[in-house]
């Protein structure tokens, strides 16, 4: 395992371990399994347009989302590429390849002006199993597990959105979905992303013009309302 790293400063794992604790994804895990997660995490933060990982990478790490919005991306040939799907605060991503022990089917790249993410180099401590408690190692994999089916429902979602029968049906779809992610408890209606039409339009596979049309004529039926601070999105 030579070249993994382990946090060794202790104020970084207790650092990292305070954000899992307030994370959705993670919060939920015995302390022991923080613990470890926090011994193998490692902070890194991104600015729009930079990549977290290219297509062909070798998958050492899985991350998790703390701050930001990201996009996977897919080749679909040599000169063309297309929007897999977004991927926000508590999304786990990377987790297939990792588990696998393969490399990146495709790029991950920060949308927002800052990203911050969490990796988890976690392969010496599922590996070196005489080091884990029967009990920690059950559940670090049956989490594990868990974000994989998660992830594949994301990924699942274009499917769905380019099967959709129109234009407003493919965005009503893809805001749907979003909201459901992302929006507060406390403001259902609520998408706190901070999207262009631009992003929509590579999420959905229409055109920007499209977008700009439909939006602008649910603006009108008070049906969306767009700001700085996201999208208020409730739908008849």
């Amino acid at each position: 395992m030579t070249g993994i790293p382990v946090q060794s400063d202790p104020h970084i794992i207790q650092s990292i371990h305070n954000t899992l604790l307030c994370n959705p994804t993670t919060r939920h895990l015995s302390p022991a399994c923080l613990k470890i997660l926090s011994m193998y995490g490692f902070r890194r933060h991104y600015l729009a347009g930079e990549g977290l990982w290219n297509r062909g990478e070798k998958a050492t790490a899985f991350t998790l989302i703390s701050q930001g919005l990201v996009e996977g991306i897919r080749n679909l040939s040599e000169n063309s590429t297309t929007i897999m799907a977004f991927f926000g605060p508590g999304d786990i991503i990377g987790l297939p390849a990792f588990t696998a022990k393969s490399v990146f089917p495709g790029t991950a790249r920060a949308l927002t002006g800052k990203v911050e993410v969490i990796k988890f180099y976690l392969h010496p401590a599922l590996e070196e199993k005489n080091k884990l408690q029967s009990a920690e190692l059950q559940e670090l994999n049956g989490w594990l597990r868990l974000q994989l089916v998660k992830h594949d429902q994301h990924m699942l979602t274009k499917i769905d959105l380019l099967q959709a029968a129109t234009a407003e049906d493919r965005l009503k779809q893809a805001l749907e979905q979003l909201r459901a992610r992302f929006a507060p408890t406390d403001n259902p209606h609520f998408i706190p992303l901070r999207l262009t039409r631009a992003l929509l339009a590579g999420l959905t596979g229409l055109r920007t013009e499209t977008i700009i049309r439909i939006v602008n004529q649910w603006q009108k039926d008070g049906l969306i309302k767009w700001n700085s601070r996201g999208i208020l999105f409730n739908p008849l």
